[in-house]
């Protein structure tokens, strides 16, 4: 009897061994290919996050009915796919009185061990790589919305992930130009705009 019981239950000790062999060769790989031995999540989380009712171009309307402006934006992209995608979980609204959403951001290549991150946004730097023209012209110079031009986020440029409503590191370089124009501008009077144009081959 012990006999038949411990034949029946090989089969099923035999398929264990082959997933415990299976996982833990796919965990070697992932080891070799990342540093990490298992794919890893990366969330920031807002802080007393409000939940944002609609979008016009000159304010969004908070679910209080609270109407709140962009900091530096005079014409918010407010049917823009990602912009739309960093409301999902509200926004936040600083003590510098700066908007903040969130924005599921792709993972820069393979050897990234991260698999998913959900990172903080400035609405105003986001909003400003989305159109550049749409910032307020006391903001920036002239010179310098010409300058962003260049770095506009082009949606379906990297079409998995923006179709997705995710932006990638790519992205993230574009809306950081963004935030060093409105906190440390470029003076285009005295400097030489040595950073060209990026889609052209040196």
């Amino acid at each position: 009897m012990q006999q038949c019981r411990n034949h029946r239950n090989q089969p099923w000790r035999l398929l264990a061994k082959g997933l415990l062999i299976l996982l833990l060769a796919l965990s070697g790989i992932h080891l070799m290919g990342t540093g990490s031995p298992i794919p890893l999540w990366y969330f920031e989380r807002l802080e007393n996050s409000r939940a944002v009712q609609a979008i016009s171009e000159g304010h969004l309307t908070l679910a209080d009915q609270t109407e709140l402006a962009l900091p530096k934006i005079q014409r918010i992209p407010a049917k823009h796919p990602l912009f739309q995608a960093a409301l999902v979980h509200g926004v936040e609204v600083d003590s510098a009185g700066e908007l903040i959403g969130l924005v599921p951001v792709d993972r820069a290549c393979g050897n990234d061990p991260i698999l998913y991150r959900r990172l903080r946004i400035n609405l105003s730097h986001l909003a400003g790589a989305l159109d550049p023209e749409g910032i307020e012209v006391s903001a920036v110079t002239p010179d310098a919305i010409e300058f962003l031009k260049e770095y506009t986020i082009q949606y379906g440029h990297r079409r998995s992930s923006h179709e997705r409503g995710h932006l990638t590191f790519y992205d993230l370089m574009n809306v950081a130009h963004v935030k060093r124009q409105f906190e440390d501008p470029i003076d285009f009077s005295q400097a030489y705009r040595v950073e060209g144009n990026p889609q052209e081959s040196p």
